[in-house]
């Protein structure tokens, strides 16, 4: 046995890798190679169950589906919080959910870095996630970058005529030809 912070992935290599922990036919725990799991013969330990928060203590602990939902001693191991990009450090983060709401640095998961460039093909701004309220408070014109992004970059406005009078008094001709892309 060796100490936590003796251990490294370039002296050691785990003893459970590539296995995995299941109950054979007869009902027996056993530890086999990943390459020789059968599902006919072996049933994975963790099958039908879940990681639970138990009220009562707080702890963690493995317990059945059913038991979650029918028992009011377990709430599910991420209820009030979520996985989320802290834009300081760039890094994946859970963080409660009122931390969410409360700080304007974290960011869901799912968000979308959009960049809008000019007609000189010059980056003007970037924004990562609540572009609707970033192009509201920038005064930009939303529904065009949003068209322009999901168009793969398409520019903006390049019509004349009836249309570029109307930009002109909505005062958006000024974004003629620029553009936003998500990356």
């Amino acid at each position: 046995m060796i100490d936590k912070m003796e251990y490294s992935k370039e002296k050691y290599t785990s003893v459970s890798k590539g296995k995995v922990t299941i109950k054979n036919i007869d009902g027996l725990i056993e530890c086999i190679n990943i390459v020789d799991y059968n599902p006919t013969k072996h049933t994975f330990l963790t099958k039908g169950m879940t990681v639970g928060r138990n009220i009562k203590t707080g702890n963690l602990e493995y317990i059945s589906t059913d038991e979650l939902k029918n028992n009011m001693n377990f709430e599910h191991f991420n209820k009030g919080f979520i996985t989320v990009v802290d834009m300081r450090t760039k890094e994946n983060v859970k963080v409660s959910i009122t931390d969410y709401k409360k700080y304007d640095y974290y960011k869901n998961m799912n968000s979308k870095l959009i960049k809008i460039f000019n007609n000189n093909n010059e980056e003007i701004y970037s924004c990562f996630g609540g572009f609707k309220d970033f192009c509201s408070d920038k005064s930009l014109p939303y529904e065009a970058f949003r068209k322009s992004y999901y168009n793969n970059g398409k520019k903006l406005y390049l019509t004349h005529g009836k249309r570029e009078k109307q930009l002109e008094k909505l005062g958006f001709l000024k974004y003629k030809g620029w553009y936003a892309i998500k990356e």
